[in-house]
């Protein structure tokens, strides 16, 4: 193998490929499981959580930002006759910075299913980094807004 950069190699047919773990911004994207779901965060280059895993599903830091997904869970109100709490359960998609402070909420919030995800797999993302400081967003129309944060 031959080293393109410190984290890249070119395999013996010339194809890029990167070692792990992945450093961008001095974190690291890590996985942790709580209750059965596995939830997203980051570590720093001594191994330390920097950012807790909280978070459904996380990108990479780009120009240091990231776009998380988080589980909100919003008390409507309640059934008196049943005694139950009426719950509105959604996926909100945020760009937080490298300390884990949110930066923007992306406006593309949308339901979840709260049925077991059997194949425990992450959340897609809508939104997406297209230039610095320049996301795009999509809404449930299939259509993208573009938004500077």
């Amino acid at each position: 193998m031959v080293s393109t950069s410190d984290k890249h190699f070119l395999d013996k047919n010339g194809i890029t490929s990167v070692t792990y773990p992945l450093f961008k911004d001095d974190r690291c994207l890590i996985k942790k499981l709580i209750d059965g779901t596995y939830y997203y965060g980051f570590i720093n280059n001594k191994g330390e959580e920097s950012i807790e895993p909280q978070y459904l599903n996380a990108t990479n830091f780009n120009n240091g930002y990231a776009i998380v997904i988080k589980f909100a869970k919003n008390e409507m109100g309640s059934n008196f006759m049943l005694g139950k709490k009426v719950v509105n359960y959604k996926l909100e998609e945020y760009i937080i910075d490298t300390s884990g402070k949110t930066v923007k909420y992306l406006d593309n919030a949308r339901n979840m299913n709260t049925s077991k995800n059997k194949t425990k797999t992450p959340p897609e993302f809508r939104s997406k980094f297209i230039a610095p400081h320049l996301i795009a967003v999509m809404r449930p129309d299939k259509k993208w807004n573009i938004y500077e944060f």
